[in-house]
């Protein structure tokens, strides 16, 4: 069978970006295959043909089975969670996972994207926005951006030696299909919650289904071994955190945590997950990315890859419907 016959292979396809790109490739017409670590719930691929593939990511052997069906990756799986507890699996997946893809990749001759993060290119300031090629020093070293530097540099070093491959860096994502929750958690919290201070930095706001989109766009004509930012709407957490709530007619926050404050938090944070089964989203990890600005240029993307941004209250309000539907009590108050 030629490549053409063939389907484009989504690695991490039960997450909310891995999702939305294999639903992009579905509109676009696209043969679609998903590797993903167990069977999941019916409706979480509901209305995708996509043939699936079960199996680790950290194992060469099952992903070969389903890399040696298809004609290319694009390859979102991935450990995300910003906190301490999980280094050892996040080096298992992000490091270890992308440099099986990599080694499969280049000994099958297969496309490669690999979908990183802003975070592993450093941060921007008050002021100045990051890019591909400059930023203003780099993201706090958890575990999460350290093995997401460390994946880039895995497939860069791949590139050198031939590997048909190119890099993704999504902003903080929001929109539909975010079945883990993972971004929604943050947007749940912020509208239906009580939010009497936000944290002091700032992010880059996308939509999902924008970003898939450029993900597959980049896929067809990206540029072996480039780089490219598919973040957002640069806002510092406060102005978006009061966006986000303003939409839906409720005040606040109205001032940023003092860092005594902060600190504290996430001291608390890091002592309950010390102390318990699980790691709370509130810890020193996430508190000191949290006072960084992470807000970048995707003027690469835009140009190379005609990457466009629909309006910041239509994402809002289709992740905050979506999550609603899904994942329970989010009523509008």
């Amino acid at each position: 069978m030629d490549d053409s016959q063939k389907p484009i292979l989504v690695t991490g396809a039960t997450g909310l970006l891995g999702n939305n790109v294999a639903r992009c490739l579905q509109q676009n017409e696209e043969k679609t295959a998903v590797f993903i670590r167990n069977q999941p719930a019916p409706e979480i691929f509901d209305g995708v043909r996509a043939q699936r593939f079960t199996g680790d990511i950290t194992s060469l052997a099952d992903l070969e089975k389903a890399m040696s069906k298809c004609a290319g990756v694009i390859h979102c799986a991935g450990n995300v969670h910003m906190g301490w507890r999980q280094a050892k699996a996040q080096h298992k997946v992000n490091v270890v996972g992308t440099r099986n893809v990599c080694t499969l990749a280049y000994q099958l001759n297969m496309r490669v994207v690999h979908v990183s993060t802003v975070n592993a290119l450093g941060v921007g300031k008050p002021g100045k926005v990051a890019n591909e090629d400059k930023n203003f020093g780099q993201a706090h070293p958890t575990p999460y951006v350290q093995t997401k530097m460390q994946a880039d540099e895995e497939v860069k070093k791949w590139v050198n030696k031939g590997l048909n491959a190119l890099i993704v860096h999504p902003g903080f994502m929001l929109g539909p299909y975010d079945w883990k929750l993972s971004s929604g958690r943050m947007l749940q919290a912020v509208v239906d919650g009580f939010v009497p201070f936000a944290p002091a930095g700032a992010m880059s706001i996308c939509d999902v289904r924008d970003v898939a989109a450029g993900i597959v766009t980049a896929y067809r004509v990206g540029k072996v071994g480039r780089s490219y930012i598919l973040a957002g709407y640069n806002m510092t957490y406060l102005d978006a955190w009061r966006t986000f709530r303003g939409f839906f007619d409720k005040e606040g926050p109205h001032k940023v945590g003092s860092p005594f404050l902060m600190g504290t938090v996430g001291m608390l944070g890091d002592l309950m997950g010390r102390l318990g089964a699980s790691e709370p989203d509130f810890n020193s990890a996430s508190i000191a990315l949290g006072s960084q600005y992470h807000v970048f240029s995707s003027d690469r993307a835009i140009k190379e890859l005609g990457y466009t941004l629909r309006p910041l209250e239509q994402t809002v309000r289709d992740a905050y419907e979506w999550l609603s539907d899904h994942h329970g009590d989010m009523d509008d108050e």
